[in-house]
């Protein structure tokens, strides 16, 4: 089997965009645009399959509002991720060591957090999350080269999104008791060969 390395070696062309043959779909990793995606955002927040997770299934007033603090803050990125031009999945990365998870285990300053969420639910489909997850990866690796470990903590009860990233390269730390949930902390190191070339660089 394929080490995980070889597999993100195999991916290698613009992080930003790349045309997956076994799912046909090019998928598309953009920077998200508030006044553009605002809409598309809300309506997934009302979604069953969402609702329970992100707990944002709120007035436009009360949404808006949230959306203003979190593009506010310097220390997150917003991403959009499509499929031949259809929304699919929203993302946002902060920086651990200003988030209340870093009390949670034994953190690094170069920790990279990340909050995902697939809209459509015909996409919430290992199949799908596979290719995204690998792309996701290599794309914030390059953007942000100096750092060296990718986090995330899905609520335990998401039985799906879990072994899809278990898959690409997350390894699982355990369970986390967080104020608003209990989540499964997964964490993935930077690829030990691009490791070593930003260690030379």
């Amino acid at each position: 089997m394929a080490s995980y390395e070889s597999k993100v070696k195999e991916f290698r062309h613009d992080a930003g965009m790349r045309y997956h043959a076994h799912i046909d779909r090019t998928i598309t990793i953009r920077k998200a645009d508030r006044s553009q995606d605002e809409e598309v955002f809300y309506q997934w927040m009302q979604q069953k399959h969402i609702a329970p997770f992100w707990k944002l299934n709120v007035s436009r007033e009360e949404f808006s509002t949230y959306l203003d603090r979190s593009f506010g803050a310097s220390d997150r990125d917003h991403l959009w991720l499509e499929f031949n031009g259809e929304p699919v999945s929203y993302m946002m990365t902060y920086q651990v060591k200003n988030d209340l998870i870093h009390q949670y285990y034994p953190y690094q300053e170069t920790d990279l957090g990340v909050h995902i969420v697939i809209g459509p639910r015909a996409y919430l489909a290992k199949k799908y999350i596979v290719p995204m997850a690998y792309q996701l990866i290599e794309y914030c690796f390059a953007y942000y080269p100096h750092v060296g470990r990718f986090i995330v903590e899905p609520d335990v009860r998401n039985r799906i999104i879990i072994p899809a990233l278990s898959e690409v390269g997350f390894q699982s730390f355990g369970r986390i008791y967080l104020p608003h949930k209990t989540a499964e902390l997964l964490i993935c190191d930077r690829p030990k060969n691009e490791q070593n070339k930003m260690d030379r660089g």
